[in-house]
Protein backbone atom coordinates (compact mmCIF):
# COMPACT_ATOMS: atom_id res chain seq x y z
CA UNK A 1 0.00 0.00 0.00
CA UNK A 2 2.77 2.44 0.97
CA UNK A 3 4.61 1.87 -2.32
CA UNK A 4 1.40 2.53 -4.28
CA UNK A 5 0.86 5.81 -2.47
CA UNK A 6 4.45 6.86 -3.08
CA UNK A 7 4.15 5.95 -6.78
CA UNK A 8 0.88 7.84 -7.03
CA UNK A 9 2.36 10.90 -5.36
CA UNK A 10 5.42 10.69 -7.59
CA UNK A 11 3.26 10.46 -10.71
CA UNK A 12 1.16 13.40 -9.56
CA UNK A 13 4.23 15.50 -8.79
CA UNK A 14 5.85 14.75 -12.16
CA UNK A 15 2.59 15.55 -13.94
CA UNK A 16 2.27 18.89 -12.17
CA UNK A 17 5.88 19.83 -12.88
CA UNK A 18 5.78 18.82 -16.55
CA UNK A 19 2.37 20.27 -17.40
CA UNK A 20 3.52 23.89 -17.90
CA UNK A 21 6.21 22.75 -20.34
CA UNK A 22 3.69 20.74 -22.33
CA UNK A 23 1.26 23.66 -22.44
CA UNK A 24 3.99 26.08 -23.59
CA UNK A 25 5.13 23.65 -26.31
CA UNK A 26 1.56 23.16 -27.55
CA UNK A 27 0.94 26.91 -27.47
CA UNK A 28 4.13 27.55 -29.46
CA UNK A 29 3.13 24.90 -32.03
CA UNK A 30 -0.21 26.67 -32.45
CA UNK A 31 1.55 30.04 -32.86
CA UNK A 32 3.80 28.61 -35.59
CA UNK A 33 0.69 27.38 -37.41
CA UNK A 34 -0.73 30.91 -37.28
CA UNK A 35 2.50 32.45 -38.58
CA UNK A 36 2.70 30.04 -41.50
CA UNK A 37 -0.97 30.38 -42.47
CA UNK A 38 -0.89 32.96 -45.28
CA UNK A 39 -4.69 33.13 -45.31
CA UNK A 40 -4.83 34.70 -41.84
CA UNK A 41 -4.65 38.43 -41.30
CA UNK A 42 -1.28 40.13 -40.95
CA UNK A 43 -2.32 41.25 -37.47
CA UNK A 44 -2.87 37.66 -36.33
CA UNK A 45 0.47 36.59 -37.78
CA UNK A 46 2.26 39.57 -36.20
CA UNK A 47 0.80 38.73 -32.79
CA UNK A 48 1.94 35.12 -33.17
CA UNK A 49 5.49 36.13 -34.12
CA UNK A 50 5.56 38.48 -31.14
CA UNK A 51 4.48 35.70 -28.80
CA UNK A 52 7.10 33.26 -30.01
CA UNK A 53 9.88 35.88 -29.99
CA UNK A 54 9.11 36.69 -26.35
CA UNK A 55 9.21 32.96 -25.53
CA UNK A 56 12.85 32.96 -26.69
CA UNK A 57 13.94 36.35 -25.34
CA UNK A 58 15.50 35.06 -22.12
CA UNK A 59 17.03 31.73 -23.09
CA UNK A 60 17.81 32.24 -26.79
CA UNK A 61 17.99 35.97 -27.57
CA UNK A 62 19.54 35.34 -31.01
CA UNK A 63 16.38 33.53 -32.10
CA UNK A 64 14.26 36.31 -30.59
CA UNK A 65 16.19 38.86 -32.69
CA UNK A 66 15.63 36.83 -35.87
CA UNK A 67 11.91 36.43 -35.17
CA UNK A 68 11.51 40.11 -34.31
CA UNK A 69 13.31 40.95 -37.57
CA UNK A 70 10.66 38.93 -39.43
CA UNK A 71 7.98 40.72 -37.43
CA UNK A 72 9.51 44.08 -38.33
CA UNK A 73 9.52 43.29 -42.07
CA UNK A 74 5.90 42.11 -42.03
CA UNK A 75 4.83 45.11 -39.94
CA UNK A 76 6.56 47.52 -42.35
CA UNK A 77 5.03 45.93 -45.44
CA UNK A 78 1.57 45.91 -43.89
CA UNK A 79 1.92 49.42 -42.43
CA UNK A 80 1.31 48.37 -38.83
CA UNK A 81 3.30 50.84 -36.75
CA UNK A 82 2.28 49.25 -33.45
CA UNK A 83 4.02 46.03 -34.42
CA UNK A 84 7.02 47.89 -35.83
CA UNK A 85 7.47 49.41 -32.38
CA UNK A 86 6.98 46.03 -30.68
CA UNK A 87 9.57 44.43 -32.98
CA UNK A 88 12.11 47.17 -32.25
CA UNK A 89 11.50 46.75 -28.51
CA UNK A 90 11.79 42.96 -28.72
CA UNK A 91 15.10 43.32 -30.54
CA UNK A 92 16.25 45.86 -27.96
CA UNK A 93 15.41 43.61 -25.02
CA UNK A 94 17.04 40.60 -26.69
CA UNK A 95 20.19 42.63 -27.36
CA UNK A 96 20.15 43.74 -23.73
CA UNK A 97 20.08 40.08 -22.69
CA UNK A 98 23.08 39.48 -24.95
CA UNK A 99 24.95 42.41 -23.36
CA UNK A 100 24.96 44.45 -26.59
CA UNK A 101 23.86 47.63 -24.89
CA UNK A 102 24.61 50.24 -27.54
CA UNK A 103 22.53 48.46 -30.19
CA UNK A 104 19.84 47.76 -27.60
CA UNK A 105 19.56 51.47 -26.84
CA UNK A 106 19.27 52.28 -30.57
CA UNK A 107 16.41 49.81 -31.05
CA UNK A 108 14.62 50.83 -27.87
CA UNK A 109 14.79 54.52 -28.82
CA UNK A 110 13.31 53.68 -32.25
CA UNK A 111 10.50 51.81 -30.53
CA UNK A 112 9.90 54.69 -28.12
CA UNK A 113 9.78 57.19 -31.00
CA UNK A 114 7.22 55.15 -32.95
CA UNK A 115 5.09 54.75 -29.82
CA UNK A 116 5.30 58.49 -29.19
CA UNK A 117 4.23 59.26 -32.78
CA UNK A 118 1.25 56.93 -32.36
CA UNK A 119 0.35 58.31 -28.93
CA UNK A 120 0.82 54.85 -27.40
CA UNK A 121 1.57 55.87 -23.82
CA UNK A 122 1.81 52.34 -22.45
CA UNK A 123 4.21 51.37 -25.25
CA UNK A 124 6.35 54.40 -24.46
CA UNK A 125 6.45 53.38 -20.81
CA UNK A 126 7.53 49.85 -21.72
CA UNK A 127 10.38 51.25 -23.83
CA UNK A 128 11.45 53.59 -21.04
CA UNK A 129 11.47 50.69 -18.59
CA UNK A 130 13.65 48.65 -20.94
CA UNK A 131 15.99 51.61 -21.42
CA UNK A 132 16.24 51.98 -17.66
CA UNK A 133 17.29 48.34 -17.41
CA UNK A 134 19.98 48.83 -20.07
CA UNK A 135 21.42 51.83 -18.26
CA UNK A 136 21.25 50.01 -14.94
CA UNK A 137 23.18 47.10 -16.46
CA UNK A 138 25.80 49.61 -17.60
CA UNK A 139 25.98 51.01 -14.03
CA UNK A 140 24.76 54.38 -15.35
CA UNK A 141 22.40 54.83 -12.41
CA UNK A 142 21.37 58.46 -13.02
CA UNK A 143 20.28 57.59 -16.58
CA UNK A 144 18.59 54.39 -15.36
CA UNK A 145 16.65 56.37 -12.77
CA UNK A 146 15.70 58.98 -15.40
CA UNK A 147 14.16 56.33 -17.65
CA UNK A 148 12.47 54.43 -14.84
CA UNK A 149 10.87 57.68 -13.66
CA UNK A 150 9.70 58.36 -17.24
CA UNK A 151 8.21 54.87 -17.25
CA UNK A 152 6.47 55.50 -13.93
CA UNK A 153 4.98 58.74 -15.26
CA UNK A 154 3.56 56.98 -18.34
CA UNK A 155 2.13 54.17 -16.24
CA UNK A 156 0.46 56.70 -13.95
CA UNK A 157 -1.03 58.42 -17.01
CA UNK A 158 -2.76 55.23 -18.11
CA UNK A 159 -3.62 54.05 -14.59
CA UNK A 160 -1.35 51.01 -14.74
CA UNK A 161 -1.05 50.19 -11.06
CA UNK A 162 0.63 46.81 -11.54
CA UNK A 163 3.36 48.29 -13.76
Amino acid sequence: MKKTINNSLYTLLVSILCLPGIIVAQNEDNLWKVINNQTLSDTSRLKAIDGIAWNYIGNDPDTAVILAGLQLKLAETSGQKKFEARAFRTIGVALTNKGNYSQAIDHLLKAAKINEEMGNIKGMGNCYCSLGIVYYNQANYPKALEYHLKDLKKREEVGDKTG
